[in-house]
């Protein structure tokens, strides 16, 4: 993979801290979903300053395929990450995860994701998606609890 920044993490191991060239700091938050039933998190990936428009950069693309890919190494976990509509933005951000996906497959090939779409009360679009890893046992039941899960929406 190309470059990457360094990155922190807390000591809970569920949130993530890099700093960009441009001097940005991201933040990779897990959240513990025990909408599952299982060990799943939920992803929300931002810059800490969320008023500055940041400039393209590869790095991050693949500083959050690398902490990703490091999550999801464990078979028993699984993350969901919803892509919001409130803005407009949310199939701009679901073809940008499923592009990130597509580029840590190489690197990571046991990860798997399964995508779910569907309309808030609000009317909102609402992409979602599910990521975990082939070998876990559980991998079909979690798809299950993933689609119970989408279809309460």
């Amino acid at each position: 993979m190309q470059s990457l920044y360094e990155v922190k993490s807390s000591e809970d191991g569920l949130t993530y801290y890099f700093t960009t060239k441009f001097n940005l700091t991201y933040i990779v938050a897990l959240t513990t979903n025990g909408a599952l039933g299982v060990n799943a998190y939920s992803l929300n990936i931002y810059p800490e300053d969320d008023t500055i428009k940041p400039p393209i950069d590869f790095w991050i693309k693949n500083t959050v395929i690398d902490i990703i890919g490091r999550i999801l190494i464990k078979e028993e976990n699984s993350l969901v990450y919803v892509c919001d509509g409130i803005d407009g933005k949310e199939d701009k951000r679901h073809t940008a995860f499923a592009r990130w996906y597509d580029n840590g497959k190489r690197i990571y090939p046991d990860v798997r994701k399964y995508d779910y779409c569907f309309h808030s009360e609000d009317g909102y679009k609402i992409n979602a998606s599910l990521m975990y890893n082939q070998n876990n046992p559980l991998a079909q039941y979690l798809i299950e609890q993933f689609n119970e899960l989408m279809g309460l929406y």
